[in-house]
């Protein structure tokens, strides 16, 4: 998403999901706004500098993009800010419509009945309008049309679909958002990066003074490993619960999360939720190796995942070491 707009929401980079039938839809997403703004900065999306009185076509056309762009804008808020229900959006958009077509009508009447010469300004004022109403109706006309717009004017990443079950099983699915598209989106505003690098440097200072302060995994005695410009990442995993209480189906699903979050933001931002970005996230029943097991000769063994083993170079190569063996240190396994 653009860096400049701030949704809460978005910034999880919440699936959007593009089956309209489905009453179980999960709005999963998203990545990301411009992290401090403020709350007035949140809502302006400043609609005094969009719209520029059309002059030729090229003109007529970017006011119409500049309209549907805000358009859509609006659409997010009312939809992951606000949490309405889809079908009160599509009555939102439908009722806006229907309001520009009768102002239209309204003004042809009076424009006509003053001075019947009116009629050609009137005929191209009427064509205006109902571009402006295509270009509103064509953003929720359906949800890959939405999606599609929003990846348009608001850099939106699609979680990419996984397929997880068996050959010959019920169909299961995952989803996963790319950690480097989210961090693009993030530090794509140069003022977000600013505050973070400033954020890095004072607690560098902070701990020059004082040793015994460790303010991240940087600060510890394996922190000399980490290259003084890199960014830290935490990686962590939940589980939650949702339900749909009016849906066909009530009962609750659980959902394995997988989240990530930058360490060397400020902390007056860290507890913020848009600042947690999801990774990846499937069906908690999934998981079944270490919670159902498998069943072999009639003896259900259940399994849990208690090492990681690799060569020097892949080990290197997680723990930020140098991937090669002709320089530097190895990892040894027994520290």
């Amino acid at each position: 998403m653009d860096p400049n707009i701030d949704l809460s929401s978005m910034n999880h980079n919440l699936v959007l999901n593009t089956n309209d039938n489905d009453d179980n839809n999960i709005s999963i997403d998203g990545s990301e706004a411009h992290i401090y703004n403020n709350d007035q900065q949140t809502t302006n999306i400043g609609s005094e500098s969009l719209y520029k009185s059309p002059s030729n076509e090229e003109s007529r056309l970017m006011f119409l993009s500049d309209i549907q762009r805000s358009f859509t804008y609006f659409m997010l808020q009312l939809r992951e800010e606000f949490c309405l229900p889809k079908n009160t959006i599509n009555s939102i958009s439908t009722y806006i419509v229907t309001l520009v077509n009768n102002i239209e009508s309204l003004l042809e009447n009076q424009a006509i009945g003053n001075d019947p010469n009116n009629a050609t300004t009137v005929s191209s004022s009427k064509t205006t309008s109902e571009d402006v109403c295509h270009a509103v109706e064509a953003v929720t006309h359906n949800e890959y049309q939405f999606l599609k717009y929003c990846e348009k004017y608001f850099k939106y990443n699609s979680p990419q679909e996984v397929i997880v079950s068996a050959p010959g099983e019920k169909l299961q699915y995952s989803y996963f958002i790319p950690i480097d598209e989210t961090l693009i989106s993030i530090l794509h505003n140069q003022e977000t990066v600013d505050q973070i690098l400033n954020n890095m440097k004072q607690q560098e200072e902070a701990v020059v003074k004082d040793e015994d302060i460790m303010f991240s995994f940087r600060d510890s005695n394996y922190g000399f490993r980490i290259d003084d410009d890199s960014l830290l990442i935490q990686l962590y995993a939940d589980e939650i619960g949702l339900t749909n209480p009016i849906g066909a189906k009530k009962d609750r699903h659980k959902m394995f999360m997988i989240y990530f979050s930058l360490e060397d933001i400020p902390d007056k931002y860290k507890s913020k939720l848009d600042q947690i970005h999801l990774v990846a996230l499937c069906e908690s029943v999934i998981i079944k190796l270490q919670i159902e097991g498998l069943v072999v000769n009639g003896h259900r063994i259940k399994f849990s995942f208690s090492t990681l083993v690799a060569d020097n170079l892949a080990v290197h190569q997680i723990g930020g070491f140098q991937s090669t063996f002709s320089s530097g240190f190895f990892v040894d396994a027994a520290s």
